[in-house]
């Protein structure tokens, strides 16, 4: 079926350009279009490459039907546009396909220019991609751990969370290079380094009579979790560092449940037969529903921040009631609860104050 809609797509891009115009796959659901002599000067040129990308994207507006099953299709379209004096064709190309990228980003069904911004975005990207590899080899990353406390004010539990102390930039906020380390396998290598970390600092805190209860909850990303060897490399770390594996919580994201959710529910079951426990990061933002969240070993959500800090303002109470309502479902699948982003006292009260004793166990 995937190739039947290849060949109409085919014949859909051929059909909006020229005689003399190229179009080629050059690999996967990737087209390029080559459009010659369009214009002697930039303007007149991107004005006759966005009228030729609009009347691709019309001619995907209608359904494909393929062996009498209809499908839609929407094309994202980047633009390069080059001179006699043009880069290789390499060059050409990428440009194209970063502004295709982010179309993307924008989503979909939608044309982008590549232009200087792009450029520059591009060479940052590839300096910083190059750098994080260098970080892993060189050991420059490092947890932090952010405590979790109930509402007596006792500290339960904590987050492991990474960060890259740079030789010359000093500590790099996650937010700037986890999306890189996604973006490639160096994911792989850094999800096992947070884990490994985590169980030994688990096996120096469990040797502590007041710390033996303390659980660390380590943010677990899809390509790792979906990794063939994330299991058994995760029951040998605890082998080898000898934590209690109860001790030991895995967040998962919505978006992550959803990708395989007869893998991913076989895979928690296992590890949830020795103890390790589940936590749903970032609640409510996602897209799974409640039929599949139940079927989920989960013993924890976490309200995502963005409904937490709202808290902190007088008369939200649109905030408010989605608060509510997470903590009633919770209540009612006997889930806890962590409450994201609470920084301060008065948070702390309106968060407290806001769950109406609706689940036995509250945390931030």
């Amino acid at each position: 079926m995937g190739d039947l809609l290849l060949i109409e797509v085919a014949h859909r891009l051929k059909n909006a350009v020229r005689e003399i115009d190229t179009v080629a796959r050059i690999g996967g659901d990737e087209f390029v279009v080559l459009i010659e002599g369009i214009g002697f000067d930039c303007v007149s040129a991107s004005e006759l490459s966005a009228d030729i990308a609009q009347k691709i994207l019309a001619a995907f507006e209608a359904d494909f039907i393929l062996e009498n099953i209809t499908h839609h299709s929407s094309p994202s379209i980047g633009i390069d546009q080059f001179g006699p004096k043009a880069e290789s064709a390499e060059s050409i190309i990428m440009h194209a396909d970063m502004a295709m990228y982010e179309a993307k980003k924008q989503g979909r069904n939608t044309v982008r220019f590549f232009n200087n911004d792009m450029q520059i975005k591009i060479e940052h990207h590839a300096a910083m991609l190059s750098d994080l590899r260098q970080a892993v080899v060189r050991g420059e990353f490092e947890l932090h751990y952010q405590p979790q406390i109930n509402q007596h004010l006792r500290i339960t539990g904590c987050e492991a969370l990474i960060r890259w102390n740079h030789p010359q930039k000093g500590m790099i906020s996650p937010a700037e290079f986890i999306p890189l380390a996604e973006e490639s396998t160096l994911i792989l290598a850094l999800g096992e380094f947070v884990i490994y970390q985590a169980c030994q600092q688990l096996r120096q805190w469990q040797t502590h009579d007041q710390l033996r209860h303390v659980q660390i909850a380590v943010n677990v990303s899809p390509k790792q979790f979906a990794h063939e060897q994330f299991v058994p490399n995760l029951l040998k770390t605890i082998q080898d560092t000898g934590i209690n594996p109860t001790c030991l919580k895995l967040e998962l994201t919505e978006s992550l449940a959803i990708q395989n959710i007869e893998q991913t529910i076989q895979t928690m079951q296992q590890l949830r037969s020795i103890g390790i426990q589940f936590s749903m990061d970032d609640f409510g933002t996602g897209y799974s529903s409640l039929s599949v969240i139940k079927q989920l070993p989960l013993a924890q959500v976490k309200i995502d921040q963005s409904f937490v800090k709202g808290l902190e303002r007088e008369r939200n109470q649109e905030n408010v009631t989605i608060v509510q309502t997470i903590l009633a479902m919770a209540k009612a699948l006997k889930l806890e609860v962590v409450a994201e982003g609470v920084e301060n006292p008065a948070a702390t009260s309106n968060t407290i104050r806001t769950r109406l004793h609706a689940v036995p166990r509250l945390f931030v």
